[in-house]
C-alpha cells in the first residue's frame, strides 16, 4: 500500500482570492477592448458618412484643476486652468454644440469666436467632432491605447492564473 498526500484545493487560501483577481483583470481586459472596438466604429462611421459643416467657438468652459509640479526640488500642489472650447454649429435639424478638450494649461486651443471645421454624421449630430481632433487622441490614438491596456490586462490574468495553478 502506497500513501500519497492529499492535495485538498479548498484549503488553499490563495484560490478564492486568486480566481476573484484572475476574473476581474479579465473582466476590465475585456472591457476595455470592447470600448475600443465601439469607438473605432463610431471613428469609421463618422470618416464614412460625416459631413462637414463650420462651426464656432462661442465660449470657453474654463475647468479648475490641482496638479502637482516640481518647484526648486519639492512636489507642490497648484491650480491650473483647464480649457474646453464650447463649439456651436448649425444644421437643418437645429444647432448643436460640442466641447472641444484642452488638456494644456496655456491659452485655449482654440479661442472663442474662432471658425472651426466640425464633422458629424446625420443620424447623430449630437456627436459630432471637430476635424483637427478626429487623428489625435480622440481619434485612434484613444482606441490603440484602449487596445495596449486590454491585452496587457488578459495577459496579465492568464499569468496569474498560471502562477496560481502551479502553487
Amino acid at each position: 500500500m502506497v500513501l500519497r498526500p492529499v492535495h485538498n484545493q479548498a484549503h488553499k487560501p490563495s484560490g478564492k482570492i486568486g480566481r476573484i483577481i484572475v476574473f476581474c483583470l479579465l473582466w476590465v481586459g475585456i472591457s476595455l477592448l470592447i470600448l475600443a472596438v465601439l469607438a473605432t466604429i463610431e471613428l469609421v462611421q463618422l470618416h464614412v458618412y460625416g459631413i462637414e459643416t463650420s462651426g464656432q467657438v462661442t465660449h470657453q468652459e474654463i475647468v479648475k484643476e490641482k496638479i502637482t509640479k516640481r518647484v526648486n526640488g519639492r512636489d507642490t500642489r497648484v491650480e491650473i486652468d483647464r480649457y474646453n472650447a464650447i463649439v456651436s454649429f448649425t444644421i437643418d435639424e437645429g444647432t448643436f454644440t460640442i466641447s472641444s478638450y484642452d488638456g494644456g494649461t496655456n491659452a485655449p486651443l482654440y479661442p472663442t469666436g474662432t471658425q472651426l471645421t466640425v464633422v458629424y454624421r446625420p443620424s447623430h449630430p449630437e456627436k459630432a467632432r471637430i476635424k483637427r481632433e478626429m487623428s489625435g487622441f480622440r481619434g485612434i490614438f484613444g482606441p490603440l491605447m484602449l487596445v495596449f491596456f486590454g491585452i496587457a490586462l488578459i495577459g496579465t490574468s492568464r499569468l496569474v492564473k498560471f502562477i496560481l495553478s502551479k502553487m
